[in-house]
């Protein structure tokens, strides 16, 4: 492939990502939170799904307008912005793409009333400028974007350690693995066009404590997630039939073959 056909590729690919998830869940990017049994026929689109998520975090963290929300990997800003609208939190946002900061969370912030109640950072969630790190956040939030920093695990807890101190409530919605990295190498790095290995749940518990964490809580989320894959596998077997780039139903076949979970850890400074 030259290198004009591989542009005209990324382009394509881009735009058909970027479409179906404009259609399904704008400035979410996320499954949302459904009920397993949902009948997926139903489901139209995950705005719903995501916003049910939201009002879970809220829900089990106990979020407040006296909160001081951190969210790593926070993407087009959409939890972040939601969960301040609803409950007049405070929070910073941090995401790598610089785009994204500059345009869609500055205007979704806007939009929804929350500009003045905080900001977004553009910074690999792994490695935040300083005075960020001095927050003193309530509560910390990274949902779905750690599975693009395994490689770098160890800094980033070190780095949200810097973050919190012992009253400092963690959520972690993250991808791991539960069969060998063998057997789910190919999709995972076809998928999220990652060079390394994806942490298993012992790997990712091992550096939770290493770390100084306690662990107080864990879930197994998937089963909540699988009907919003479910519908994106079903909208990018439509959009792109040979999966050539919308790899979701290959994604979705290893979830529902157990061979990976979404899972949440919630833990703690010890």
């Amino acid at each position: 492939m030259s290198p004009k056909d591989n542009d005209a590729q990324t382009n394509y690919s881009s735009k058909v990502f970027n479409d179906m998830w404009e259609d399904l869940a704008p400035g979410y990017y996320n499954f949302g939170r459904f009920d397993p049994n949902t009948d997926i026929s139903t489901i139209t689109n995950l705005v719903d799904g995501n916003e049910n998520m939201v009002r879970y975090i809220i829900s089990q963290l106990g979020i407040t307008k006296d909160s001081y929300l951190l969210d790593l990997g926070c993407g087009k800003g959409m939890y972040t912005v939601r969960i301040a609208e609803i409950t007049g939190c405070k929070f910073v946002g941090v995401e790598l793409n610089k785009e994204y900061v500059e345009q869609e969370c500055k205007e979704l912030a806007e939009k929804h009333g929350v500009a003045q109640q905080g900001e977004f950072v553009q910074s690999c969630m792994a490695d935040i400028p300083d005075r960020i790190r001095g927050g003193h956040y309530t509560h910390i939030i990274s949902l779905g974007a750690a599975l693009y920093v395994h490689d770098k695990m160890d800094k980033l807890l070190e780095t949200i350690s810097s973050c919190c101190n012992k009253y400092t409530q963690i959520f972690f919605w993250d991808v791991i693995r539960n069969a060998e990295w063998e057997e789910v190498r190919d999709v995972v790095q076809r998928h999220s066009k990652t060079g390394f290995p994806m942490l298993s749940r012992q790997e990712m518990w091992e550096k939770v404590e290493q770390a100084k964490f306690r662990l107080t809580k864990y879930e197994d989320f998937t089963p909540y997630i699988l009907p919003g894959l479910k519908v994106l596998s079903r909208e990018s077997k439509r959009r792109d039939p040979d999966t050539d780039n919308l790899t979701y139903p290959l994604f979705c076949e290893h979830f529902a073959e157990g061979k990976m979970a979404y899972v949440t850890f919630y833990f703690s400074l010890q």
